[in-house]
């Protein structure tokens, strides 16, 4: 089917008019490319998926893909772009020549003799009628996913000594995503299948810190990756490298057009990186086995894929669970180590306190020693002293009988405090008469004497001073 010829400018009519113009575009342009390009249709996704996601879609390869020693493959950025287009609008307000991969079809095919494979990247979720849900197609839930199942069907079990990718816009986000998948990695980089990659003016660099680049990946890519943005400078106006790839001016300011801009120097880098004779084709019948093209062996395709996908993510955690592995052992060897420091820190604070004890009885027991030596001392003096002899305590009994004697005639002369004259005199009177018997001789008794002596006694009274 063809787009039918028509006069005049197109006129818009509203969004829904255009929708529906814009998949007729579509749909005419497939079938132009499938007749004019020999290429096979492939559905999407396998038979087994179809039934229940009710939804599907077709890619286009090239019927000798399985045996060309050469292979080029064209990924699709995002949006309401479908197979076989870099830009919906270039196609319907410009031309199929700047909007459709029908040039990169010519000059990959007929000019330099490679098998290609067009993805249809942009078809990733079905409506599930029960749940009232989108659902993801298994192995297309994303473009990223949609490319890793093209690489396994086609790509891994291709016959191709030599690997182009040709990419746009969000397509070059897909490739670096392929790349950064290790069974890639060793089929197409290790082995030097994969030749060369020009993005147009690609997004990949926003998103390159999602993916695992190696170091080996990264000098590559600054070998044989080149993306043409765009920029109103003048073709291949070169810049600064930019995330590991080579960076030249696409001739164009316009998104959607960089890719047909800059196709000249596009294929230049394809050239200079592949060889310039043809490749002798691989036996057909020896390849036939790996040709991926029925719907069975895409069933087949997936689900191995699916698999393969479990490993990787179980090699992808091998690393994070010997990591968290060592972690554990490394606190438990912490933990017992703080165990082994907290119990030698409380043995050693139970002997220091132990210690402390010893010592205090200790100095209890010398103070207990120095008393008794002391004590001892202070009873053999009063021994000492009591064994002395008596005439020392007669000495002091004179002396205190002296001083005795002198107060009572202190008191006697001056009289107590607070005494009258009257008591006073009279005092002196009887002291005066006191004295005068006193001086009589000691073998006359007095009588006197005698009286005054038995009036004291029957009074009960003492001296006063004595």
């Amino acid at each position: 089917m063809y787009l039918p010829s028509y006069s005049g400018k197109f006129k818009f009519q509203g969004q829904a008019h255009y929708e529906k113009l814009g998949h007729f575009v579509s749909l005419s342009l497939q079938d132009k490319i499938q007749e004019e390009f020999d290429l096979e249709r492939v559905i999407m996704p396998s038979e087994k998926h179809r039934s229940a996601c009710l939804v599907t879609f077709p890619i286009f390869h090239s019927k000798d893909i399985a045996r060309n020693p050469k292979l080029v493959v064209l990924v699709l950025g995002a949006g309401k772009v479908e197979l076989g287009q870099w830009s919906r609008s270039l196609c319907m307000n410009k031309s199929l020549a700047e909007g459709s991969l029908m040039p990169f079809l010519h000059e990959a095919i007929r000019v330099r003799g490679c098998a290609v494979l067009l993805t249809n990247p942009n078809i990733n979720t079905y409506l599930d009628p029960a749940a009232r849900a989108l659902r993801r197609i298994p192995g297309h839930g994303s473009p990223e996913d949609h490319l890793h199942t093209l690489y396994r069907m086609y790509v891994a079990k291709s016959a191709a000594k030599e690997v182009s990718i040709i990419a746009h816009s969000f397509g070059g986000v897909s490739t670096m995503s392929l790349l950064s998948r290790p069974e890639v990695v060793s089929d197409l980089l290790d082995v030097g299948r994969l030749k060369s990659i020009t993005f147009t003016d690609s997004v990949h660099m926003a998103f390159l810190s999602q993916y695992r680049i190696t170091k080996e990946l990264k000098k590559w890519l600054l070998e044989n990756a080149i993306n043409f943005v765009r920029s109103k400078d003048p073709l291949g106006e070169e810049y600064a490298p930019q995330s590991y790839t080579q960076r030249q001016s696409a001739g164009t300011d316009d998104h959607a057009s960089t890719s047909y801009a800059c196709r000249e120097l596009l294929w230049k880098w394809v050239d200079e990186r592949m060889t310039k004779e043809p490749l002798p084709l691989e036996h057909e019948d020896a390849s036939a086995a790996n040709h991926p093209a029925s719907s069975d062996s895409a069933e087949e395709v997936v689900e191995e894929d699916r698999g393969r996908s479990e490993e990787e993510e179980e090699e992808e955690e091998a690393p994070k669970k010997k990591k968290k592995k060592e972690k554990e052992h490394t606190e438990q060897r912490r933990s017992k180590r703080l165990a082994e420091n907290s119990h030698k820190k409380t043995r050693d604070k139970e002997g220091s306190e132990s210690r402390d004890k010893e010592k205090a009885e200790d100095s209890e027991l010398l103070q207990e020693e120095e008393a008794n030596k002391s004590s001892g001392g202070r009873s053999k003096k009063a021994k000492n002293d009591r064994s002395e002899p008596e005439e020392e305590g007669e000495d002091s009994d004179a002396t205190t009988d002296s001083s005795a004697d002198k107060k009572e005639v202190q008191v006697q002369e001056n009289g107590f405090a607070g005494e009258s004259v009257e008591s006073k005199s009279r005092r002196k009177k009887k002291t005066t008469t006191t004295a005068d018997i006193s001086d009589a001789p000691a073998d006359v008794p007095s009588t006197h004497s005698k009286k005054k002596r038995s009036r004291k006694a029957s009074d009960g009274e003492t001296p006063q001073g004595a």
